[in-house]
This record gives structure tokens, C-alpha cells and sequence, in this order.
């Protein structure tokens, strides 16, 4: 081949290497091109839901009334509805969410100690969150015990929490006493850092994760435990960051 054909030869692979790069070149940017509209579809389609969603929350606040329907129209604005884990991520909340740094939580606050006893208490159901269902007589803290300290919670405590479903056959006997001739005695593992006997139960996994234990098996809403209202627990927040 002479000289003047392998220039003709390279200049045709030259184009034909630019035309299949430019052929490439388009096809990737209508690739992204499609891929960012359809972003910013979702992105819209997003936005609509929210505004709907608060549309039809307000409308149907103020069409509930006055009087005796204030207590649902508060509940109405401060959105129960959602779904705190939308924003809150699960794992990181998993982590904060035992007993031994719930209490800390609360002592820090000013408020009494929480823990499972308050709801489940003697009284049995229906249960609040609020409310101190377990007379502090029958429980004692000693903080000289493990890396958290433990509660001490008098015998007749847990028995009457699970009576139902001892009654009811869901729970036995032997699955906290075992089945051998000696009795055992349930005892939180405090060298794992339990403070409560509740956290070493079999259906209770995670160490007792108030998380695993109401939202994932008892399928109960963040509400159930945090009463406050939403938005003011936001705002009390954001003012706290210097946020509006």
C-alpha cells in the first residue's frame, strides 16, 4: 500500500472514530437528560404529595370544630400521622433507644426515671406513657451494680405484667424459670451494661431496644411513647441550634 492510501486509510478511521465518539457523546446526554427530568418529575411529583397531604390535614382541622373536638384538632396540627422514621434513621435511633440511656435522658431533663414498668405496670392496660403505673415502692436503683447501675423490682411486678398472657398460654412458667429441678431467677447481664431484668428476655431481641420491642414487633407508632406534640418538639429544637 502506497503512502498516499494509508492517508486516505488513517483519515477515514479518524472520522469514523470522531462520528462512533460524537454517536456515544449524544446518546449519554440524552441518557442523563432523561435520567435529571425524570428527577425532577419525582422531585415535583414529591412536593405535590407534600402540599396535598397539608392541604388536606388543615382542611380537615378546621372542619372537626370547636369544644369537646379541640383535643383531635390539636392532634390533627401536630401531624400524628407521621412517620417520625421517615426523617429519624433506624439504626441510629436503635442505638440510643434502652433503658440505660433513656433514664439518663430523662434525669437530664428533670423528669423521673422511664422505663418499661411505668406502662406495663400492675395496673395493667390501657397503658400512658404518662403515667407511673408501678409504685415507686416497688422499685429501687442501686447505682453500685454494673456499668449502669440496676433496678431492683419487687416479684409481684413482673408476674402481674404478664399475667394475660400467662392466663392466656403465650407466656409459660419455664420460659423465664426454666424447666430444670432449680428455679432460675431472671437477672438483667450487667456486664453487658442492662440495668433492667426485662432486657435479657427472649421476645424482647436487642437488648430490650424500645424500638425493636414497640414499633418492629408490636407495630405501635413513636407516639405511643413521645406524647408531645410534633411540631413543638421540633421547635423547642431548632431554637435550641439557633434555627428558626
Amino acid at each position: 500500500m502506497d503512502k498516499k492510501s494509508l492517508v486516505v486509510l488513517a483519515l477515514v478511521l479518524i472520522a469514523a472514530a470522531g462520528l462512533s465518539y460524537l454517536v456515544g457523546v449524544s446518546q449519554f446526554q440524552g441518557d442523563l437528560d432523561a435520567k435529571e427530568a425524570k428527577i425532577t418529575e419525582l422531585q415535583t411529583s414529591i412536593q405535590d404529595v407534600k402540599a396535598e397531604a397539608a392541604a388536606a390535614r388543615e382542611q380537615q382541622a378546621q372542619s372537626v370544630g370547636t369544644g369537646s373536638d379541640t383535643k383531635n384538632v390539636a392532634a390533627l396540627l401536630r401531624g400524628e400521622e407521621v412517620n417520625c422514621l421517615l426523617c429519624h434513621e433506624i439504626g441510629q435511633t436503635k442505638e440510643f433507644h434502652v433503658p440505660q440511656t433513656i433514664m439518663k435522658i430523662d434525669e437530664r431533663d428533670g423528669k423521673r426515671r422511664r422505663t418499661c414498668v411505668d406502662c406495663h405496670g400492675e395496673l395493667g392496660p390501657p397503658w400512658s406513657a404518662d403515667e407511673q403505673l408501678t409504685p415507686l415502692s416497688d422499685i429501687t436503683f442501686d447505682e453500685s451494680v454494673g456499668i449502669n447501675g440496676i433496678l431492683n423490682i419487687d416479684k409481684r411486678v413482673p408476674h402481674a405484667i404478664h399475667k394475660q398472657k400467662l392466663d392466656s398460654g403465650a407466656v409459660k412458667c419455664s420460659d423465664c424459670h426454666g424447666t430444670g429441678i432449680e428455679m432460675v431467677i431472671p437477672q438483667a447481664d450487667t456486664s453487658a451494661g442492662q440495668v433492667l431484668v426485662c432486657q435479657n428476655c427472649k421476645f424482647h431481641p436487642e437488648d430490650g431496644n424500645y424500638i425493636t420491642v414497640h414499633v418492629e414487633l408490636a407495630g405501635k407508632k413513636c407516639t405511643t411513647c413521645h406524647t408531645g406534640g410534633i411540631i413543638e418538639v421540633h421547635q423547642v429544637k431548632t431554637e435550641q441550634l439557633g434555627q428558626v
